[in-house]
């Protein structure tokens, strides 16, 4: 387009060139015609004077060579003289012509007839007849004509070649500039950014594809969207300053962006130009916020960890003395103060427990469980904490029994939580409703994405909807913070992390939870838990009944606290087996080497030696004494720990339920 421009401005300025010349021309030939003329006349008019005198005194001889004077002129074909006496003609070359004739000098446009009266006295006595031949004047205005003309034929001739090789320059230029253009356009439109490229009048001269996706619908104003608003500032300040504008967040709709503008430096103003690109951070921030969110867990984990191991052995001795205090007691009236204190030492338990599931994702064993039996044992604990004005259901929407892989108490806390959590959201309201629903679901890669899971394939979608207050928009976002809680500790007494285990241990599964809720009308908690592969269900274990043996068993207890070591060994010894003691690893050593043992029970957090350390100097002396592992809290993979030593027959965690520790001991000694 803009070669054919640049070719019809050579052609008009040729035009032009040869309008001037030609014009030239005529200026030329009219200039010459003048001189000639006038040159012609003045000789006309000095031979004129002369033949007027001649004429009178009719000195034919002298006034036919004054005519052939006028005559050796080129530009004068003839001269006449007509005599008014005798009324005849003279010429240079005759005289007394009776007539003449000037038609084809009249009709011819190469000659031109010059008439002029004689007179003499104030008498006419005759008129002076010239002939002019124009010719010769073109001749000379042709020789001049030739010669420019082929200046001109030179001159045109060059410039065509100059402007060959202009085109030739321009083309190729214009050729490398159309290749840059586009190859600055497919940088842009390969960028899945959205990009903008504008001037130094903020004009926008590009904009990538993925600009026009994401935020231009049906042609219009890129100036008047909102994201460009929203722009518009840090493009002034890019200007102002002249420099980068890095990371300026702003929001649109849904999505995060970072804006990047990049202005050019060291030019004049008005050839400056300035790149403008967004980045879509929406999943940098969601993975923020998650990264946040362990952080939180990890130092809460990291708090209460060792504040729960200490307590738990505070708890495992109170549970101990208890369990003393009520064998012990006479009176059956004051038994029901035990019971009592029991009651209270398991709420502290479960209290401790729920802290717990922080510090530790491996606290106790994964299994291949059926779902339906994990709701069934929380639906049996939770209604007994559910008002009559609640209606409390579940629904399958699959006859098929769901099988998960992991820790059946943890499962029963996360949906104790989301039941209680429903519970408290609904409050006195009339005609409340829990509902519990399951279905098997399968999610591809997008979805995976989004929900920010492990793995596509099956998952159990486990949803907890209730018809309460709802949660309002600028928190829901907070819910699953430790420690954030909008109960009223006044009435109700919310320690802010009920939801946030749930938010830790559906993680831990692989799977993911999600949050739809609207003021005044309820709450849908959706749980994305992996299916396991394996259906094999848990089978229930039946506990044999066993005769009191204890007194065929040596065990070897060793356990920093000394509070616990005084209540359980009298509770062990009460059991009859015989009972050692030590109060670390060093003492236990000692121990072992002096004895044999059927089985000894071994705290895994104790000052000197400590559990692990215990137990590799037993595994160093090829000792395959049973041990069970007690503690309160162990940061170490459980599963891990069992397998590595095949002496290691179980773990007990403090406080002790008696019966269970007496079960799982005779069940090892078997």
């Amino acid at each position: 387009m803009y070669t054919k421009k640049f070719k019809n401005h050579l052609i008009l300025l040729s035009m032009v060139i040869i309008l001037l010349f030609t014009l030239f021309i005529v200026y030329l030939y009219n200039q010459n015609y003048k001189m000639t003329i006038n040159r012609i006349e003045t000789n006309i008019e000095s031979v004129y004077l002369d033949i007027s005198n001649q004429l009178w005194s009719f000195e034919i001889e002298r006034l036919i060579k004054r005519i052939s004077f006028l005559e050796k002129s080129k530009e004068i074909k003839k001269a006449y003289v007509f005599d008014n006496v005798s009324e005849t003609y003279i010429g240079a070359e005759s005289d007394r012509i009776k007539k003449i004739s000037l038609k084809k000098y009249q009709k011819s446009f190469w000659y031109t007839i010059k008439r002029k009266e004689i007179k003499y006295k104030n008498e006419k006595i005759g008129k002076l007849i010239v002939i002019i031949n124009k010719q010769d004047i073109f001749l000379q205005l042709a020789k001049w004509v030739g010669f420019l003309g082929i200046i001109l034929l030179l001159t045109l001739s060059i410039m065509r070649i100059l402007i060959k090789k202009i085109i030739k320059v321009f083309d190729t230029q214009l050729k490398e500039i159309k290749e840059m253009q586009q190859h600055f356009y497919n940088i842009i439109n390969s960028s899945p950014n959205p990009i903008l490229a504008l001037n130094h009048n903020k004009k926008i001269f590009a904009v990538n594809n993925s600009f026009k996706e994401k935020f231009v619908k049906d042609n219009e104003n890129i100036k008047n969207l909102k994201v460009y608003k929203k722009i518009e500032k840090h493009i002034d300040e890019a200007m102002d300053k002249t420099k980068n504008v890095y990371l300026k967040e702003i929001q649109i709709n849904n999505s995060y962006y970072s804006i990047n503008i990049y202005p050019e430096h060291n030019i004049e103003e008005k050839d400056k130009l300035m790149i403008v690109q967004m980045v879509d951070v929406t999943e940098l921030k969601k993975v923020e916020k998650k990264y946040l969110r362990a952080q939180k867990m990890e130092t809460v984990g990291l708090l209460t960890g060792g504040i729960a191991h200490d307590f738990n052995n505070i708890l495992a001795g109170l549970f101990s003395y208890v369990e003393l205090l009520e064998t012990n007691i006479e009176e059956k009236k004051n038994i029901k103060y035990v019971k009592k204190i029991k009651r209270i030492l398991n709420q502290a338990k479960d209290l401790v427990n729920q802290i717990l599931l922080f510090s530790s994702e491996n606290s106790t064993k994964k299994e291949v469980i059926a779902l339906n039996h994990v709701i069934e044992s929380a639906f049996s604990i939770a209604k007994h904490s559910i008002s009559k004005n609640i209606n409390l259901n579940y629904k399958k929407d699959t006859e098929e029994d769901l099988i998960l892989y992991a820790e059946e108490n943890i499962l029963i806390q996360i949906l104790l939580n989301l039941i209680l959590n429903a519970r408290d959201a609904i409050g006195d309201k009339q005609n409340g409703e829990i509902k519990i629903k399951t279905e098997k679901v399968y999610l591809n890669k997008e979805q995976k994405k989004d929900l920010g899971v492990d793995k596509t394939g099956a998952y159990v979608l486990l949803e907890i909807i209730d018809n309460g207050k709802g949660i309002p928009k600028e928190i829901v976002n907070k819910i699953f913070d430790p420690f954030f809680t909008t109960k009223n500790k006044d009435n109700k007494k919310g320690t802010g992390l009920g939801l946030a285990i749930v938010y830790e241990r559906i993680n831990n599964l692989g799977g993911a939870i999600s949050v739809r809720s609207e003021v005044d009308e309820g709450t849908v908690f959706s749980l994305y838990i992996p299916l396991s592969k394996n259906k094999e269900k848990k089978e229930e274990k039946v506990k044999e009944k066993r005769e009191n043996e204890g007194g065929k068993y040596k065990l070897l207890l060793i356990d920093d606290e000394e509070m616990i070591v005084e209540s359980l060994k009298p509770l062990l010894e009460r059991e009859n087996f015989e009972v050692d003691v030590a109060f670390n690893g060093q003492e236990g050593l000692k121990k072992v080497g002096e004895k044999n043992f059927d089985l000894i029970i071994l705290d895994w957090v104790m000052p000197k030696m400590d559990g692990k350390h215990f137990v590799e100097e037993i595994n160093s002396k090829n000792s395959r004494t049973p041990i069970l592992l007690s503690s309160g809290y162990i940061k170490e993979n459980v599963e891990e720990i069992v397998e590595k030593y095949s002496f290691i027959k179980d773990i007990v965690f403090k406080p002790f339920d008696f019966d269970n520790l007496i079960d799982i001991i005779y069940s090892t000694l078997s």
